[in-house]
């Protein structure tokens, strides 16, 4: 009997150390509710919503490789989209050229998914009539219709219409900011539930 409760110990230590940070935040907004602390319950369940949209988010990540064409990526970060009503992004600033370079180019490519204003601004975005009132262009990029700026230097598309991918960069032309575009993994994309 001595031998096992040094092994009933190691496997609650196991057990804890693998504790999910979603189902404890869920647990804790159950108790909090049934205590009466609904303002606490509220908060955790706020918690527990952005931990599963920040999840989301660095899976979002895999759709933005580490270079695209001529184009290096940097660093990649994620966020959650509480501000605007939920949802998630990634983003990776991308430079063509020498950091020293005055002649090279940068450009942002953003990932936004899981956002409620994704209806609107998916029907936006699919409309070239409404696009054609701020100067916009619509352009083919893989299997997806983007929405082009130039004088913004801004492409926007929507991908199975749960994300919009979208490229900044001044100085850049039509053609780069579709070569961009056209290095997101769609099919990553597609693929993402």
């Amino acid at each position: 009997m001595k031998s096992l409760t040094p092994l009933f110990a190691l496997t609650l230590l196991l057990a804890q150390a693998h504790a999910d940070p979603v189902e404890d935040a869920i647990k804790a907004a159950l108790s909090s509710y049934k205590a009466g602390k609904n303002t606490e319950a509220v908060d955790q369940l706020k918690k527990a919503s952005d931990l599963i949209n920040e999840k989301a988010g660095n899976t979002l990540t895999t759709a933005l490789p580490k270079t695209i064409g001529g184009w290096n990526g940097g660093k990649i970060t994620t966020k959650t989209l509480s501000e605007i009503g939920g949802g998630q992004g990634a983003e990776r600033n991308y430079r063509k050229g020498d950091k020293e370079d005055p002649k090279s180019l940068t450009a942002t490519v953003s990932i936004i998914s899981g956002s409620p204003a994704m209806t609107q601004i998916s029907g936006f975005l699919s409309n070239p009539a409404l696009g054609v009132l701020i100067g916009a262009k619509s352009q083919q990029v893989g299997s997806a219709t983007a929405m082009v700026i130039p004088k913004e230097g801004l492409l926007q598309m929507v991908v199975q219409d749960k994300f919009v991918v979208a490229v900044r960069g001044k100085k850049l032309s039509e053609t780069q900011l579709a070569e961009l575009a056209a290095g997101v993994n769609q099919d990553v994309l597609k693929a993402l539930k």
